[in-house]
Formats: structure tokens, C-alpha cells, sequence
């Protein structure tokens, strides 16, 4: 009786110990997470060995176990990045309808394992082509690429100039393969890990150096930049654009003004060039106070087709330029769906003067959200000097995680292209970024000024060739990781 006592005491125990680890492990993994997207990139390598924990042994579970610790682990990975999502509209629908995107490639990972027993390599070039694809297609949100994660720490990202973000994804998913190897299958690869880490982390601190001395402080741009949250009366257009004129600095000379996204509403029409705002723009341009006018503003191009623009004022002519690369639901939805839903959505698929910008007056610029596409602005900056970022941070509602992620990849497109980058912000911060993702200096007041070198550099070698490259690549490492030495799999 006593020994049946016992059993049945250490039975409870050991139930309730594994009810505390059910509890605690993802509660951990959330807090990994939340570390690794807000302070230091570098922690997600124990989440991402966790990953490779979980699918190396995926072939022994069946299918609806392994769809159920995935979504686990999903879910605590967006939760501890993107927690602040839950505060902005429809944000809890789109971080969910995310998990599920995501799971994708443990699907098509696991389908593999099962029928072709592939190594836990393979599951790397699959994350890889998700990743590329994710940056690639217009309706998505790449905002969890694993190369992201150094944007906290850009003196080790500086090579992204070469390899862009994707090889940041790739730098650290082998990072976590060998500690994975290391640790629970007890291979003896520390010196295939030493030089991962070693090799980029050299060569990003050299180039950092060399960014730093090639700076010419002798010649510079100045910029000015406005932020509408001040403006707590809903002025009419042509009285904003007066407001904005009454507060600047008309002694100076600069390059561009730059105004947020959705700054005047309704404006992008055949008409703007008759109106009274853009005569009170034209005249800063005419005294010589600035050479340019960049002016975020939306439109209806016929009825039920509404787009998110800019228009650039210069002095002989005026361009738009729409936004592209739209937030899916909040932005956009596929056309076929709006009887289904009871709202207005923006069109990306439209064309503008984007190539004329860049080409003309040598500045690329993105409004919001593309900004985070690491493709779609390697795409486009060849001919440009400067990136300028319109944005608007309203929809955040002041939440500051959010809003310092945003800032921090937008330090990558800077290290991408090799260029500096200037964005103007409703409700966030302004910011000049440095080549190397440095900021060199942030404001959030009505009116902001900038100045920053004119930079010498030629466009990097991802702007040049690496899209293209990546996915040569990826073909590769693919197709190399389905054999294994002396059997084909």
C-alpha cells in the first residue's frame, strides 16, 4: 500500500513538472523573442536552435502534433516581436494571419523529411526561398526576416552591401545548425562555427572602418523635414502648406523638403498644379530656399481607385510617384474581394513618374511600408543618391517598440544601398542614417533640419547584382543540400 502511495505521489510530480515546462519553455521562447527583436539580434540564435531541435525530429511525430508544436512556436516568436501589433487596428487578425504564412515552409520541410528522409540542412535553402519570396511578392510583410534581427547591431551588418538582408538570415540560421550539431547530436564542427562567425564579423568591422574615413565633411546637403502631429487644427491645404512655409528657415539654402505620407489628402489629381498649395511650394523653390519638394498626399484616380502618392515640386516640372508595396488589409486586399469587405483600399498597380525621380534629380523615394522591402529598393537605387522615407507611425499609437523597429530596418536599407537616407515622419521620428546605419541625427519636432555628406560611393554590389545572385544561390544550396556524401536522398 505504501509503495503503490509512492508510485502514484511521484506519477503526480512528474505530471505536474511536465505541465510547468509545457508552461514555461514558451513562455521563455516569448521573451527570447522579445529580447532578440528590441535589443540584441544575436539572442534569436537559441530560438532558431529550438527551431532545428523541433524539425530534426519532426519525422518521429505524427502530422497534427508536429502542426501543433510549430504553431507554438510561431506564435511565441511573433508575440514577443510583434506584441505591439495588438494595439493597432485589425493588428491581432494580421499577426495571426501571419503565423499562419509562416508556417509554410515546416510544412513543405516536413513533407520532405517524410518522403525523401532530407537532412535538417535543407530546412535552411527552404527558409531562404520563403524569406526571398516573402521580399519578392507585393502582398506580404517581411517585417520578420531573420536578417533584421541585426539591425540593432549594425557594425556586424555592414556586408550586407554585398548579401543584403537574406544573407544575414543565412549567417545566422548556420550559426544556430552548428551549435544544434554541437549541442544534441554531438558533432564536432567548432571550427566550420568559429569561422561563421569570425569571417563576416571581420569583414563587416572592416568595411565599417572604411565607411567611417571616407566621409567627406566638406561637402554636405541640408534637408528639411516636417511632421504634421503638432498640427492640432484640421487646417484646409492650401492653409497647411502656408503654416509650413510661415515656420521655415528662409534664409537658408536647401536640398528638399520633405513632408509625411498622407500629409494632403486628396491631392494627387490633374488639378494640384492649378492650386493655390502648390504656388506656395513653387515660391520656395523660385527664392531659392530649396531645389526640390517631395509631398505625401493621396488621390482618387477614377472612382473606387484611390492611391497613396507623393508629388515632387521642382523647379520646371512636377512628378508622382505611387506607393507600391502596400500593408495588406489595412492598404490592401486583392480587388476581387471588396464586396466582401466594408471599407476603401488603396491600388499599388499604377503608373508614375518613380523612374523620371530617380534618373532626374537622383533621389529614390518610398513611402512607408516599402521601405522594408529589401529587394524593391535594391531594384530601384542605381541611379539615386539619396533615399528619402515618408512615413507616417499614426496607426502605431505612440508604441515605442514599434516604432524603433520600424527605424532600425530602415538602418539596413542605408547599409544595403550604400546611401544615406533621410525620413520624414507623422507621429514618429525624422532621421538622417549614415551609409554604414548610423544615425546622425533624429528629431521629431514640426519643422526639422538635417545635413549629411554628399555621399561618393558607388551604388553597392547588392544594388547592383543581388537579387539575382541570392537566388543563383539559394538554386544551389538547394539542390547541394538533397545528397548526402555517397548516397543520393
Amino acid at each position: 500500500m505504501i509503495q503503490k502511495c509512492n508510485y502514484t505521489n511521484k506519477s503526480s510530480l512528474t505530471k505536474l513538472l511536465l505541465f510547468v515546462l509545457w508552461i514555461m519553455i514558451p513562455l521563455s521562447l516569448t521573451f527570447v523573442s522579445f529580447l532578440s527583436w528590441n535589443y540584441f539580434g544575436l539572442f534569436f540564435i537559441v530560438f532558431i536552435i529550438a527551431i532545428f531541435y523541433h524539425i530534426h525530429y519532426c519525422d518521429k511525430i505524427p502530422f497534427n502534433l508536429y502542426i501543433f508544436k510549430t504553431l507554438t512556436i510561431l506564435i511565441t516568436w511573433h508575440i514577443g516581436a510583434l506584441f505591439w501589433m495588438f494595439s493597432i487596428d485589425k493588428g491581432v487578425f494580421g499577426l495571426f494571419a501571419n503565423v499562419l504564412v509562416y508556417l509554410v515552409p515546416f510544412v513543405v520541410f516536413y513533407i520532405l523529411r517524410k518522403r525523401y528522409n532530407v537532412t535538417t540542412l535543407v530546412f535552411i535553402p527552404l527558409w531562404l526561398f520563403f524569406e526571398y519570396v516573402q521580399n519578392s511578392y507585393h502582398f506580404s510583410y517581411p517585417w520578420l526576416t531573420l536578417g533584421n534581427l541585426l539591425s540593432n547591431q549594425t557594425y556586424l551588418a555592414q556586408w550586407y552591401q554585398f548579401t543584403g538582408v537574406l544573407g544575414g538570415s543565412l549567417w545566422l540560421l548556420l550559426i544556430s545548425y552548428f551549435i544544434f550539431q554541437i549541442i544534441f547530436l554531438k558533432k564536432k564542427n567548432l571550427n566550420l562555427l568559429f569561422i561563421t562567425i569570425l569571417l563576416p564579423s571581420i569583414l563587416s568591422l572592416f568595411l565599417l572602418d572604411i565607411k567611417i574615413k571616407k566621409v567627406d565633411l566638406g561637402v554636405s546637403d541640408r534637408f528639411i523635414t516636417y511632421n504634421n502631429q503638432y498640427n492640432t487644427q484640421i487646417l484646409q491645404k492650401d492653409k497647411l502648406a502656408f503654416n509650413i512655409i510661415k515656420n521655415i528657415d528662409t534664409l537658408g539654402c536647401y536640398k528638399s523638403l520633405i513632408i509625411p505620407e498622407q500629409t494632403f489628402r486628396g491631392m494627387y489629381n490633374n488639378n494640384f498644379s492649378n492650386s493655390l498649395t502648390h504656388h506656395y511650394f513653387k515660391t520656395l523653390i523660385i527664392n531659392g530656399i530649396v531645389e526640390n519638394i517631395f509631398i505625401g498626399t493621396t488621390g482618387f484616380l477614377k472612382k473606387d481607385f484611390m492611391v497613396n502618392a507623393s508629388i515632387t515640386v521642382t523647379k520646371d516640372t512636377l512628378y508622382g510617384k505611387v506607393k507600391n508595396r502596400l500593408v495588406p488589409y489595412t492598404e490592401y486586399i486583392f480587388p476581387k474581394l471588396y464586396p466582401y469587405f466594408n471599407k476603401k483600399f488603396y491600388r499599388g498597380d499604377v503608373e508614375d513618374s518613380s523612374e523620371q525621380i530617380i534618373n532626374t534629380i537622383q533621389i529614390l523615394p518610398l513611402i512607408c511600408y516599402e521601405s522594408i522591402y529589401s529587394f524593391y529598393v535594391a531594384d530601384k537605387i542605381k541611379n539615386a543618391l539619396y533615399i528619402y522615407v515618408m512615413s507616417s507611425e499614426l496607426f502605431m499609437n505612440s508604441n515605442r517598440y514599434g516604432m524603433a523597429q520600424y527605424d532600425n530596418i530602415i538602418k539596413l536599407r542605408a547599409i544595403e544601398s550604400n546611401r544615406p537616407v533621410i525620413k520624414a515622419s507623422n507621429y514618429g521620428w525624422s532621421l538622417a542614417i549614415s551609409p554604414s546605419g548610423n544615425i546622425l541625427k533624429k528629431s521629431n519636432d514640426v519643422i526639422n533640419y538635417f545635413e549629411v555628406s554628399v555621399p561618393k560611393n558607388k551604388p553597392s554590389f547588392y544594388s547592383n547584382y543581388g537579387k539575382d545572385a541570392i537566388f543563383g544561390c539559394l538554386l544551389i544550396f538547394l539542390i547541394s543540400t538533397f545528397f548526402k556524401p555517397g548516397k543520393q536522398l
